[in-house]
């Protein structure tokens, strides 16, 4: 008895690539950019790529109330920046500008943001650590040094909304 084997025709996966490209079946875009937001819909790419892909709290979803003075990060923010004031303006200059990266990633403050002490272990790093939680890992860069921040390749330091540089 005579078995019809089947052998499915060889194709390279550069030429199926594309192949799909050049029909549309894979989108291509021609304008690759950075356009952050706070509400998808109020982005105003239309053919091109945005490489935003929206913070990374868009899609929590509330499970329970806290109270905020409640919380370890209220603490830190109060002892750390508020010299134990919740009212303190410098607490509150730091407050507002996290809320404008936030509320506004659009808009680029175009200002450096200088944290500096005598003293190591003050959590200054720490600052990070609760951007990069608000906002995402994939839009937050430290640095160890300045070498790194400019640097002339640098494609690490592209699309990104914080750079922070720690102990220069």
């Amino acid at each position: 008895e005579k078995h019809n084997t089947y052998f499915p025709t060889r194709k390279k996966l550069g030429s199926i690539m594309k192949e799909l490209m050049l029909t549309y079946a894979i989108p291509r875009h021609d304008i690759l950019t950075f356009e952050p937001y706070l509400d998808k819909k109020t982005t105003r790419i239309q053919n091109g790529w945005n490489v935003f892909r929206g913070f990374s709290l868009h899609t929590y979803q509330k499970k329970t109330s806290i109270r905020i003075e409640d919380t370890l990060t209220h603490t830190y923010f109060t002892e750390v920046w508020g010299n134990g004031d919740p009212n303190c303006p410098i607490l509150d200059d730091l407050l507002n500008r996290i809320a404008h990266i936030v509320q506004h990633p659009e808009i680029r403050m175009k200002k450096m943001i200088i944290l500096r002490s005598k003293l190591h272990g003050l959590g200054k790093s720490m600052l990070y650590e609760v951007l990069e939680m608000i906002l995402g890992d994939d839009v937050c860069m430290f640095h160890t040094n300045l070498d790194t921040y400019l640097d002339h390749f640098n494609i690490q330091n592209a699309f990104k909304l914080v750079h922070f540089t720690d102990d220069i």
